[in-house]
């Protein structure tokens, strides 16, 4: 066989080299003649050199007999008929894919040929002959057979490591429409049946239909409905690059999302014209689009429920060719509503001036408002040098929620004293299986140690008496105990001392909570501070408020120790109490009042108060 196989090699080889070709081919004629002639076609058939001599033309050994110009006419022959032989052209393209370039015409139109070499070689689909580029039903279902394969791989984050890696597999697995003929790329009742199910189509529509404005409406209208159809924000990314760079596609999309914001059942979910529209902005901002800016500014200040479509936006590498600079407005903006977009920011924070303070507020603020929001931005604050930048928004992530600890990174989970800080920033991590590790070491601490033993809030006792200790407490607990009223009026009545370092709540600073706090412990008086929210005299101290102070005496007779001198010492207004209050308030009252002049007040009301009332003058 090997030896067979060497002969037919050099029968071929010499049938290009002049002069040798004339005695190979001689010899071939000779055997053709005399030997193959007198041999059975079973006996051909069984031998590979007899079989390739048998069909190799008498002409081409004629021809062959001259040297020169024998082998030019032969090898110019052998050109052009090989362009076309299958079993040749698909040795030659495993070989060198870039041989499909030398495909003959009958090949590049030929259907099952060019299915199957597409089918391994996606590459090869430049190289379609003008009959299949116009050929509807062969466009389609190689777009369709096509289809899957590229969303497995660009739908997938970890598909590609770097930019080249996506812009190479893009121009190896090129889009099936990129190749459409001149005939069908303006066919529009075509482009327009494709549209629902492939958006990306209208790209590759010809010049007669892009600058059709009928055909360009429709073509708006069709990726709308794909877009209702999908419901998802994410598929935005499948429309083509022409419509998200339309300004009548955004004003189609943000009217719809009108329509539906004004709808109360519709209103219930969240948004899915806006979420579209959002994920176009960076478009918008290229083009430097003022209806686009207004239009934006409006939606992020009266409609936030375009937050939660943001909320899981995760634009893929091919998307995110111009990223979000955190020094657009827009972005901040967004930002400050959905604190989830963080992870639109750059991969590296500015290095100097302004951007660079902005960009950590920002971060800081998204943290700070949803502590989750950690996970988006994480992976970024990690690769930063400063490390006291990451503690603090890691801390401020984990004040908003213990549960953001789990983003944290490792080497700051095994480091005790930032732990010991997070259990100050949020002592509610104590209950959480990460700090397992290290739980011994952070029991240490009084307050996370009590914590730890009450997580499940059966008895809160210990709680009470750590703040009764160390005040402070009070800021390091957990939302639900910051914000539960009757837990921080135990603590007020605890330590009052406490009520300065309450945080995160409401109704710290309203009139009821803090006469609740004065009828537990009066002392707590000594911490409240100006607001706006004590009767009408905000800009008066609770102490120095006539009003605040009646009620306070009201519920607590001893509040009058902790009013301002001022009024504690105006007989008048000291008399004006006396009405509202009952013997046994009377009583309590007295000790507090040995300043007072009391000499045109009854005889009897002194003596109510007992001797210690009377006045020293």
């Amino acid at each position: 066989m090997r030896i067979e196989n060497f002969f037919i090699a050099a029968d071929q080889a010499a049938d290009y080299i002049p002069v040798v070709s004339t005695v190979s081919n001689l010899v071939d004629l000779f055997q053709k003649t005399v030997v193959i002639s007198n041999m059975k076609p079973t006996t051909i058939e069984k031998a590979h050199y007899f079989s390739h001599l048998n069909k190799k033309s008498k002409t081409r050994c004629a021809v062959l007999l001259i040297p020169v110009l024998g082998n030019l006419a032969v090898a110019i022959y052998d050109f052009a008929t090989r362009r076309n032989n299958k079993e040749y052209m698909l040795k030659e393209i495993e070989r060198d894919v870039s041989n499909a370039k030398n495909l003959g015409d009958k090949l590049r139109n030929d259907q099952e040929f060019m299915k199957e070499l597409i089918q391994k070689h996606p590459i090869t689909s430049k190289y379609l002959g003008n009959e299949l580029r116009n050929n509807k039903a062969f466009m389609k279902n190689l777009r369709k057979e096509q289809l899957p394969v590229r969303k497995r791989q660009t739908d997938n984050p970890n598909s590609f490591k770097t930019r080249k890696e996506m812009e190479k597999y893009e121009k190896e697995n090129p889009v099936a429409w990129e190749y459409l003929g001149e005939e069908l790329s303006n066919n529009r009742e075509f482009i327009e049946s494709q549209i629902e199910e492939d958006p990306k189509i209208v790209d590759f529509a010809g010049e007669k239909l892009t600058d059709n404005d009928t055909f360009m409406q429709t073509a708006r209208t069709k990726t709308l409905r794909y877009l209702t159809t999908t419901n998802a924000p994410q598929n935005i990314k499948n429309i083509s690059e022409k419509l998200s760079k339309d300004e009548e596609f955004l004003k189609l999309l943000l009217d719809e999302g009108d329509k539906q914001n004004g709808n109360p059942e519709d209103n219930k979910k969240p948004n899915l014209y806006y979420g579209c529209a959002c994920r176009l902005l960076h478009n918008f901002r290229e083009k430097k689009s003022s209806f686009a800016k207004e239009r934006w500014e409006e939606i992020l200040n009266e409609h936030p429920n375009v937050a939660e479509d943001a909320r899981n936006f995760k634009p893929a590498a091919r998307e995110n060719k111009s990223p979000l600079l955190i020094k657009s407005d827009l972005y901040l903006k967004l930002v400050t509503i959905n604190p989830f977009t963080i992870e639109w920011v750059e991969k590296t924070a500015p290095q100097k001036g302004s951007q660079r303070t902005q960009f950590f507020n920002a971060v800081l603020y998204a943290v700070q408002k949803d502590g989750l929001a950690l996970n988006s931005i994480s992976s970024k604050i990690s690769s930063w040098n400063n490390k006291q930048i990451q503690e603090e928004i890691y801390l401020a992530a984990i004040k908003q929620n213990a549960k953001s600890l789990e983003f944290v990174p490792e080497k700051f989970k095994k480091d005790i004293e930032f732990m010991k800080k997070a259990v100050d920033a949020n002592a509610s991590i104590m209950s959480l299986e990460l700090v397992d590790n290290i739980r011994k070491e952070l029991e240490k601490d009084p307050l996370a140690k009590a914590f730890a033993a009450n997580k499940k809030g059966e008895n809160i006792e210990d709680i009470l008496n750590e703040i009764t200790k160390d005040p402070q407490g009070v800021a390091k607990l957990p939302d639900s105990y910051k914000k539960n009223r009757d837990f921080l009026l135990r603590a007020v009545a605890k330590n009052p001392e406490a009520y300065q370092y309450i945080e995160g709540c409401t109704f710290k600073q309203e009139n009821s909570f803090m006469l609740d706090c004065v009828e537990e412990n009066p002392k707590v008086m000594q911490y409240f501070t100006k607001s706006e929210q004590i009767l009408d005299s905000w800009k008066v101290l609770p102490q120095k408020d006539p009003r605040f102070v009646k009620e306070a005496v009201q519920r607590n007779p001893e509040a009058i120790k902790y009013a301002d001198k001022s009024l504690r010492n105006d007989s008048d207004f000291v008399w004006s109490l006396i009405p509202h209050l009952k013997e046994n308030q009377i009583e309590k009252l007295g000790p507090h009042l040995s300043d007072v002049d009391k000499s045109k007040w009854p005889q009897s009301l002194v003596n109510l108060m007992g001797p210690n009332s009377k006045s020293k003058n």
